[in-house]
């Protein structure tokens, strides 16, 4: 199976023939009896339909697998090559790695625990660099432990790639990292905080990321706070990390400016009312963004907020305005 998708996609990636945007009318007239095919097959006569299906089983792979590959195929014909049984994997994988494969069609294969699915459904990510694919399928239960190892090396490859392009790749973590917040979860005599910060300061850049994804709570208190946003952020998009966690991490005030402003546009996150309160009071938080999360807090919360002289002054107004507003109302 794998060896046969790896062929195909290897096939489309470097043939500059491939007719993935060059429409010929041979091209056209090929994808229109396909299409046609499909419509019967899928029609309500069933001898129509029998007829039809045999007729697509009959084509040679290199033809069906020319006209999937064209830019206008539509969902119904991909849908019906990429799900039906009993296609070669060339052929599966050619409509299944298409751009305009349905969203609803590709859930329906995350529930399927079969090794050819779920093979499939890791060379679509890996060809399109569909990193929420991945993330996908390594939440599913559906998803085999070995298949789940394999795809925590893709997403761990995938940062690794972005880290070193987007930021310092190199920097120290010590005690000077950690804010009282973290402190907290962390008391002075832990025997083993020595320990974490320098396995950390001895980890490369993947080996940062796959903690920040993967690692112990403390681990991601303190990667969090990494000046390189994409070991920062893996963080946020770890699936260990949980809303408790965040509500620390909106209280902290050395994180990158990129992840304060994910949780801000986090509805999940922005709608709690402790989350958006630490997020206007946090200095870093931008200013637009505190503005918006005003609507997420109490009344009390308000007259808080219209009264701290750390907040900067556009939001005290803002929120002081709240409040005179609120008690006319009254």
């Amino acid at each position: 199976m794998r060896d046969g998708l790896k062929n195909v996609l290897e096939d489309q990636d470097t043939n500059p023939d491939a007719p993935q945007t060059d429409f010929t009318n041979s091209a056209r007239s090929l994808l229109n009896t396909l299409e046609e095919l499909v419509s019967d097959a899928l029609g309500a006569d069933p001898s129509k339909a029998v007829a039809a299906e045999a007729s697509l089983r009959s084509w040679p792979t290199e033809r069906m697998v020319t006209a999937l590959t064209s830019t206008v195929v539509s969902a119904q014909t991909l849908s019906h090559i990429g799900l039906g049984p009993g296609w070669k994997d060339s052929i599966r994988a050619a409509a299944v790695c298409h751009t305009a494969f349905p969203s609803a069609r590709l859930q329906e294969m995350l529930k399927q625990p079969d090794p050819d699915t779920q093979e499939l459904l890791m060379e679509r990510a890996r060809r399109l660099q569909d990193d929420g694919l991945l993330r996908q399928m390594h939440a599913s239960p559906a998803t085999s432990p070995k298949v789940r190892e394999r795809l925590e090396n893709l997403i761990v490859e995938t940062l690794t790639a972005q880290a070193g392009q987007k930021g310092p790749t190199e920097e120290r973590f010590s005690d000077d990292k950690v804010d009282s917040i973290s402190e907290a979860e962390n008391t002075q005599d832990n025997p083993s905080r020595e320990t974490i910060f320098q396995r950390l300061n001895k980890m490369t850049v993947a080996g940062k990321v796959r903690a920040a994804l993967f690692g112990s709570k403390e681990e991601r208190m303190i990667l969090v706070k990494s000046m390189n946003r994409i070991i920062a952020g893996a963080v946020l998009t770890s699936p260990k990390t949980s809303d408790t966690e965040v509500e620390l991490i909106s209280q902290m005030r050395n994180v990158h400016l990129d992840v304060l402003t994910t949780i801000a546009i986090t509805p999940a996150w922005s709608r709690k009312r402790t989350i958006a309160l630490n997020l206007i009071r946090n200095p870093r938080t931008p200013v637009a963004l505190s503005l918006r999360l005003l609507k997420q807090i109490t009344s009390r919360d308000m007259q808080f907020v219209a009264r701290d002289r750390g907040i900067p002054e556009v939001i005290r107004r803002t929120a002081t305005r709240a409040v005179l507003a609120a008690k006319k109302r009254e």
